[in-house]
């Protein structure tokens, strides 16, 4: 009854000018039926009667960015330009955050600068320029305006969780450099592989190194490269994936700085965060690591849980788990401490009794993800099962059965597990996600009728779309099209920003188009050359800083620690995109090549009018039809990976186009040959618990 509404709001508007709530309800349901421009007329006429409203001047500055007219938006900030700063300062705000979305790096410091002056009580001021200058990496500044803050605020919790964060990225980039600079004087000839495993030198004994906060196993020497043990050669046999990709990082450092803030915040926080300053303290010993961070993170839980509110206990006691789990991955690599997993199944029993119902579904997660990462896969589904029954309502848990399945190889069991899950959860987006990209499995036809199913029932799901656009730039599927694909991706970043796949697969696509415009006719080397130093994607990272993305599978894979930065992120994915494009580089040729011979042919057969119309409706069943991907060996696949080295029956089957990164793909369905480390990586690494 939207005519109803229209019509009342108009009186509303009519007989209250000067009231902006009416004006703003207008424009908001104007916006969600997609009368942009009509939302934008409401709020000008609103703006005519309350010229210096905050609520609507915020909306409609947000408004003409979305539409893109940024004169627009700077205009209505200028008419502030008279008013005290006192009763603009909020509006001023949002004026600095528009820059900052923009890129204008220097005017967002500029207008950051004069509210901290102007506005020193007001901690967000602060927290949202330090995140400002965290996003464009620079640390220096931003541990700066944090510590001006806190001199003004001391109290004021979430600038000191940001400095926690700032000084232990600072601390972790400062010894990476420095292990990086002590390397290259005494190791010249040795690099570090994609897990952490050094490659090459003449040393031949096994060493510990830690990558990414983590310990690794890794032999150096005699390194056979269709060896499974090696993940890293295997990678880079099979995919092209360099051995130097992830920099190693120090065993352990003492993150002295971090520390010390954490002390500190001790003293001045309010107390009703200090619990969560504990929990803090814990996380910080365990990603430093030293001979003695076990019982320092153990001390700090202590503390956290008898400072912390009781209904939210059960999230130290998981946070415990992980840890107790990590201790007993660094004492043994190759096989699980039991002792350490009985106490981290303790700690699990004690989160159960104290969750309130409606988290229950999380604490479940865990106990089937512990059960999975020691080995006991019956298990982790029988406890996935209750879960579905008594947690009913929460989509993550069918998920989660879904991904279990995928991560034990069984697909048919996922592909069961995903349309079960949408019976009941016919409207999440991540579950139709999932079901779109298994079909791939049953040929590239099945799925864009499932892709065009999931549509109908989530049409603003990003993750659907991003599935849509993979279909697309799948090189093997006769639906290989670029363009087709650019315009899903700008849907999936438009609808589910958060959802960082879909910028890696957008930077996939940046790649692509670069290689499809010259023709394919750069030798590897020029191109590679070319997509590390030429190809401009400025504005995609300025697109990600802004939507700062927190899931993905190809995220996460990319994001090698806690803290990266979105643009850091996008730097280590556009290594491993150009490594495997280059290796697939004469299969996604050959496909740019067929969609160019369809294209002509289906022209011509349109002008033509000679052409007999059973031969057309043959020539578009061809276009339409092919065959299933169901035989890892089969000829359809072979023939077009002819020209790969080692491309035979045996390894076809591990190359799956399913998402830009086929090694990601292939480490998935292998979760169980993985170290230990990288296990629970993949099973505990997505899911961060937050205090």
């Amino acid at each position: 009854r939207f005519t109803e509404a229209r019509r009342l709001y108009r009186t509303v508007n009519k007989l209250q000018p000067y009231a902006p709530q009416g004006w703003l309800e207008y424009s908001k349901m104007e916006e969600e039926c997609g009368r942009l421009h009509h939302c934008q007329k409401i709020l000008h006429e609103g703006l005519q009667w309350c010229n210096f409203s905050e609520s609507l001047l915020t909306k409609a500055i947000k408004h003409e960015e979305r539409m893109g007219n940024l004169v627009a938006a700077r205009a209505l900030l200028g008419r502030l330009r008279h008013i005290h700063v006192d009763k603009a300062w909020r509006t001023i705000l949002e004026g600095a955050l528009l820059e900052a979305r923009t890129g204008n790096v220097v005017v967002a410091r500029k207008v950051f600068k004069y509210l901290m002056r102007n506005v020193p009580w007001y901690g967000p001021i602060y927290y949202e320029a330090a995140r400002f200058e965290e996003k464009n990496e620079e640390f220096t500044r931003a541990i700066s305006i944090v510590e001006s803050g806190l001199s003004e605020i001391p109290r004021y919790g979430p600038l000191w969780f940001n400095a926690f964060r700032l000084h232990e990225s600072m601390e972790w980039i400062q010894a990476i450099n420095d292990l990086k600079t002590q390397n290259a004087r005494k190791m010249p000839a040795t690099t570090t592989g994609i897990n952490g495993t050094k490659v090459g030198g003449s040393n031949k004994s096994s060493k510990v190194v830690k990558t990414n906060n983590v310990q690794i196993l890794a032999n150096t020497a005699d390194v056979n490269v269709n060896n499974s043990e090696n993940p890293d050669m295997e990678l880079y046999y099979r995919f092209g994936i360099p051995t130097d990709v992830f920099p190693e990082v120090p065993e352990f450092i003492d993150l002295l700085n971090t520390r010390g803030a954490l002390q500190r915040a001790m003293n001045c926080i309010s107390k009703e965060l200090v619990w969560k300053v504990h929990f803090e303290a814990a996380q910080v010993a365990e990603r430093g690591g030293g001979p003695d961070w076990v019982s320092r993170a153990r001390a700090a839980y202590v503390q956290s849980v008898l400072r912390c509110p009781n209904n939210l206990r059960w999230k130290v006691w998981l946070a415990g788990v992980r840890t107790e789990l990590a201790n007993a991955d660094s004492k043994n690599k190759l096989t699980v401490d039991n002792a350490g997993v009985q106490k981290a199944q303790k700690l699990l029993n004690r989160a159960l009794m104290d969750v309130p119902d409606k988290s229950r579904a999380q604490v479940l997660l865990e106990c089937s993800r512990v059960e999975e990462y020691i080995g006991k896969i019956d298990k982790a589904r029988e406890i996935l099962a209750k879960a579905r029954k008594e947690t009913k309502h929460e989509w993550k848990v069918f998920l989660e059965s879904v991904m279990l399945e995928v991560r034990c190889g069984n697909r048919d069991g996922a592909l069961k597990e995903a349309k079960s899950a949408l019976e009941i959860h016919s409207g999440t987006g991540r579950l139709w996600a999932i079901l779109v990209q298994l079909t791939h499995a049953h040929g590239p036809d099945q799925q864009r009728l499932v892709f065009r199913e999931a549509l109908k029932q989530v049409p603003k799901s990003g993750e659907v779309w991003c599935e849509g656009a993979r279909v697309h730039l799948h090189p093997l599927s006769p639906h290989f099209d670029l363009e087709t694909a650019s315009r899903y991706l700008e849907f999936a970043i438009q609808f589910t920003p958060q959802y960082g796949d879909s910028f890696v697969e957008a930077l996939r696509f940046h790649l692509l188009r670069y290689d499809q415009a010259t023709n394919f006719t750069m030798t590897d080397e020029d191109y590679k050359n070319c997509m590390e130093e030429k190809i401009d994607t400025r504005a995609l990272e300025q697109r990600c800083v802004n939507a700062d993305p927190n899931y993905g599978a190809l995220w996460f894979h990319c994001k090698r620690g806690p803290f990266d930065t979105a643009r850091q992120v996008l730097r280590t994915a556009k290594k491993l995109l150009i490594a495997e494009l280059l290796k697939f580089r004469n299969v996604y040729k050959r496909a740019y090549l067929d969609q160019q011979a369809k294209t002509i042919k289906h022209t011509t057969s349109d002008t033509d009018e000679d052409i007999n119309d059973d031969h057309k409706r043959e020539d578009k069943q061809q276009q339409r039809t092919t065959p299933a991907l169901v035989n890892a060996a089969n000829a359809w696949i072979v023939d077009r990976l002819d020209d790969l080295p080692g491309a035979d029956s045996n390894t076809v089957g591990d190359i799956d186009f399913s998402t830009g990164l086929c090694s990601v793909n292939w480490i998935r369905e292998r979760v169980a040959s993985l170290s230990l480390t990288e296990k629970r990586k993949i099973l505990f690494g997505s899911d961060t618990i937050v205090p």
